[in-house]
């Protein structure tokens, strides 16, 4: 079987988030802070790329959410690549649907000026399965579905190439993606985050995808879920 390249799972920069509101599709751009820490993360990439004796695919692949698509930009220049990432929906965050942009106070408010709804679940944010009912919005399983099958379809497409090809996206869709894709179980991936523009590196190894390299980041705060 020819081998799958490895995929190198990058959750953007820090970035403008608006407070108390759900990161989700939130549009504003990096920070500063964010900025630098993309300079960090190609250092990362690079000493990875070079310890594991992994090329870098020349385009990197991002969510069309701004602060990923900065990061991915910011990456490609740091790196040297040729080509211009290629941005696709596919690789959002979960979305809030018709919340999209709104506190956590006023989401709340809304659902308890909706007759047909009842009260939120206090952790709604972290239950995987729990879509707010609103018009547009997925659970974290399905964000994580949407992300992984379309890491499968790069994958995929570049079956051959003996290398690395960077994704970035965002903390949360990309942990439920791993889960999707096997790497480990949902129970683990509560107990995980992401640290900004840091690669985590899965490879395809005995019929399956496993963490080869970088860290996943301890969550402290095992409830809260901000992207």
């Amino acid at each position: 079987m020819t081998a799958m390249p490895t995929l190198a799972l990058v959750r953007h920069a820090d970035y403008q988030q608006q407070a108390n509101t759900p990161s989700a599709w939130q549009p504003w751009p990096l920070s500063e802070l964010g900025w630098q820490q993309v300079q960090t993360g190609a250092t990362a990439i690079t000493a990875l790329s070079q310890v594991l004796a992994l090329p870098i695919s020349p385009v990197i692949h991002c969510s069309t959410l701004l602060r990923a698509w900065q990061t991915a930009h910011g990456l490609t220049q740091a790196l040297g690549l040729p080509t211009a990432p290629i941005a696709s929906d596919a690789l959002t965050e979960r979305s809030v649907g018709a919340a999209a942009n709104l506190n956590l106070d006023d989401i709340s408010r809304a659902i308890e000026l909706d007759p047909r709804q009842p009260s939120l679940p206090t952790h709604w944010k972290s239950d995987p399965d729990f879509r707010l009912p609103v018009p547009g919005a997925e659970s974290l399983v399905e964000a994580g579905q949407r992300v992984a099958k379309h890491c499968q379809t790069l994958a995929h497409a570049q079956r051959g190439f003996h290398g690395m090809i960077i994704i970035v996206g965002h903390g949360a869709a990309l942990r439920h993606g791993a889960v999707s894709l096997g790497v480990f179980d949902r129970s683990t991936a509560m107990g995980l985050s992401m640290h900004h523009a840091q690669p985590v590196l899965i490879q395809w190894q005995q019929g399956r995808w496993q963490h080869i390299a970088g860290d996943w980041k301890q969550r402290t705060e095992r409830h809260r879920d901000v992207d």
